[in-house]
């Protein structure tokens, strides 16, 4: 993965935790950001880093649906999850993946228009627009402009999600 920091690009490796477990090569040197501090270079790496993790999440997700790869979506949800479909219906973790594995809501692809992220310390959210082709709940195909709101908080450095609520954008 590339990363790109005050105009400079980096590569590096993650692994799926918080920076001290995600970098797997060298780190850039704090000398490469001017006169920044290392507080204020660490930071902006690992901020930089976790937006990175949490876009690589929700396009797992989407790839999780289409697939209905109902084992590994699991791992992206905390069992608090929680969907608020854009009818305001509610659905929990358990009930959401049943549905993927039994065809009730069938995702066909997914173009992604627009992500972006904010991280406020353990908790983060993330806004994605993706066009989404899919069958709902007995319905015909459609495609959607479909805004995903996003709540994740980071668990023992792992992020995960905790809400979804969809609406059309």
């Amino acid at each position: 993965m590339k990363i790109v920091i005050d105009n400079k690009e980096y590569s590096v490796k993650l692994a799926e935790s918080r920076l001290t477990k995600q970098l797997e090569t060298k780190l850039p040197f704090k000398e490469d950001f001017g006169k920044s501090g290392d507080h204020e270079y660490y930071t902006k790496l690992s901020e930089k880093l976790d937006q990175k993790i949490l876009e690589d999440k929700y396009i797992e997700m989407y790839q999780c649906m289409t697939t209905k790869d109902t084992t590994n979506m699991a791992n992206l949800l905390d069992d608090s999850f929680v969907l608020v479909h854009m009818t305001g219906m509610r659905q929990s973790k358990t009930e959401y993946l049943k549905y993927i594995d039994q065809g009730r809501l069938r995702y066909y692809s997914a173009q992604h228009e627009h992500i972006k992220v904010e991280i406020n310390g353990d908790r983060a959210v993330l806004i994605g627009q993706s066009r989404v082709s899919a069958a709902v709940f007995g319905g015909g195909r459609h495609t959607w402009s479909l805004q995903q709101r996003l709540q994740f908080i980071d668990k023992g450095g792992v992020w995960l999600i905790i809400e979804s609520i969809a609406s059309t954008y």
